[in-house]
Parts: C-alpha cells; structure tokens; sequence
C-alpha cells in the first residue's frame, strides 16, 4: 500500500540513508554533478519495478 513516503518495504528513513549513501559515493568518485534523482508519488526516489530487475541481474 502507498503511503505518504513508505510503502511497507521502504520507510523514509531507509529512503533517505539510501540517498545519503549514493550522494556520497558519487562525491567522493569526482562525480556529484551526474548524481540525479526522481521523487516519485509516495516519496520513493526510485521505483520498484526496474530496481527489481536490476537487482536480479546483478545480485
């Protein structure tokens, strides 16, 4: 169920620790310019459909 920022498998605050993480890698490689992110509706900075086959092919 979409909620305002959470929807059972993400809260705010796994979003937002995700968000600092990456920002930081991508700072710390030289490339905080390139770094660039979606809110969707429901507070997610990505969505789960792509994420979930990304994961698959790579994990």
């Amino acid at each position: 169920a979409s909620g305002r920022g959470h929807d059972g498998l993400m809260t705010p605050s796994d979003r937002d620790a995700i968000h600092q993480t990456v920002r930081n890698a991508y700072r710390l490689a030289g490339a905080e310019d390139n770094y660039e992110y979606v809110q969707h509706g429901g507070g997610h900075i990505f969505l789960w459909e792509p994420a979930e086959s990304f994961l698959k092919r790579h994990l």
